[in-house]
This record gives C-alpha cells, sequence and structure tokens, in this order.
C-alpha cells in the first residue's frame, strides 16, 4: 500500500474522510467504503468488457463460416 495515500483525503467524500487505498489505475485514493464500492465498479466495468468481447469474437467466428460457406467458395471462382 502506498503510505503517501494516508495523509489524502477520499477522493469521493472529499474531506471527511483519509483515504486508506490508491487505485493504481485512476490514481484515486479512496476511504474504506468507497475503496469497496470502486472495486464493485471496476468488477462491474471488466464483467461488461468480457461480454462485449465474447459478442464480437462471435460475431467475427459468424462472419469467417460465412465467408468459408461452400456457396460463397463457388461465388468467388
Amino acid at each position: 500500500r502506498d503510505m503517501s495515500s494516508l495523509t489524502n483525503p477520499c477522493s469521493t467524500c472529499a474531506s471527511k474522510a483519509i483515504g486508506v487505498f490508491k487505485c493504481q489505475g485512476c490514481e484515486g485514493v479512496f476511504c474504506r467504503k468507497h475503496a469497496s464500492e470502486h472495486r464493485d465498479q471496476l468488477n462491474q466495468q471488466l464483467e461488461t468488457l468480457f461480454h462485449e468481447h465474447n459478442q464480437l469474437q462471435q460475431i467475427v467466428s459468424e462472419d469467417d463460416q460465412r465467408v468459408n460457406h461452400p456457396l460463397m467458395m463457388d461465388i468467388r471462382r
């Protein structure tokens, strides 16, 4: 843990609470309550990213199957 975060206020509740966690990604400093909320937000963003990745991968796979369909092969000849 970055010890300098212990002297900084929480990025979310400003001067109300002292930060105990510094996010390496956004460099925000969070109190215990908001550190958990920030972690939950990041987890949700990651789940959304995985879902979008899987959808895109499926679309690309379906396009590849269409391009290699025997009728498409005949058309290209």
